[in-house]
């Protein structure tokens, strides 16, 4: 049986999984009192793409979004030069991360981070 799910009800939380509402609150206002370094973006969707599970409609699962992250958290640490071009398709509208963050109940706290991440890849 196919069904179609609506942007309503990924945003919702209706996929079945337990829907992180409090903590993605709590996180969103942690995370909105303090300035972010692209490190810690970057570490901080680490954690919780390790901690989801994969989205079926996606095409990158969540240890290949650690195996992405890795790598650049690495490099900002040692001062290598990052792949700036592949964590701009991981941050993209619709891209994995965000799909993840959907279907995993923490999609609020996606958005503050790609925002800081926008403002601080360039």
């Amino acid at each position: 049986m196919v069904f179609l799910r609506t942007l309503t009800d990924i945003l919702m939380g209706s996929s079945g999984r337990p829907h992180a509402d409090s903590c993605d609150k709590e996180a969103s206002q942690a995370h909105a009192s303090r300035n972010m370094t692209l490190n810690a973006v970057l570490a901080r969707c680490r954690e919780l793409s390790a901690a989801s599970q994969d989205v079926l409609y996606s095409s990158t699962g969540t240890a290949e979004i650690v195996l992405i992250l890795d790598p650049a958290i690495s490099c900002i640490r040692h001062g290598a030069e990052l792949d700036r071009e592949e964590l701009k398709l991981l941050f993209a509208p619709t891209g994995a991360l965000q799909e993840t963050a959907m279907d995993n109940g923490w999609s609020d706290e996606y958005l503050l981070l790609s925002e800081d991440f926008d403002g601080l890849i360039d």
